[in-house]
């Protein structure tokens, strides 16, 4: 999982925040159900989707992600697995209450153990599924 979990934080960081998600999914789907770290990457997923609803002006899309990512998020310790989950929720909040008064354009950084992650950052094991990830998607968000 950490390869994978490193690997959509930095598709994230890089703005890629629709393609995050396909660095965690195949993994999110073989976790049981209601375990720590299916909800933590179901969470992330939806903020991911979130963000990217966000940058398209779609406030309903917003909300209800915001409701959804932060219930499975809520449980969890704020640092669970390296990442900062209490920057999340914090936006989340803000999402849900009044999604026309975030900056779209500036969603926080995830960070793992403190810091971002950078696709250069990335070791083998990350960089392949980074790679694979961006091979087979479209830029959707926007970055060139």
């Amino acid at each position: 999982m950490d390869a994978a979990l490193r690997a959509g934080i930095a598709i994230y960081d890089a703005g890629h925040y629709h393609a995050a998600h396909d660095a965690w999914e195949a993994h999110w789907l073989s976790l049981s159900e209601g375990s720590d770290d299916e909800r933590f990457l179901h969470g992330l997923i939806q903020f991911t989707a979130l963000v990217h609803h966000g940058r398209r002006a779609n406030w309903d899309g917003v909300r209800g992600l915001a409701d959804s990512a932060d219930g499975y998020l809520a449980a969890l310790p704020d640092g669970y697995r390296g990442v900062n989950l209490a920057d999340v929720r914090r936006f989340l909040a803000r999402a849900e209450t009044d999604p026309t008064a975030v900056d779209w354009d500036r969603p926080p950084a995830l960070t793992y153990r403190g810091a971002p992650l950078a696709l250069a950052d990335l070791d083998d094991d990350a960089a392949r599924v980074a790679a694979d990830v961006l091979s087979g998607t479209s830029d959707s968000d926007g970055v060139e």
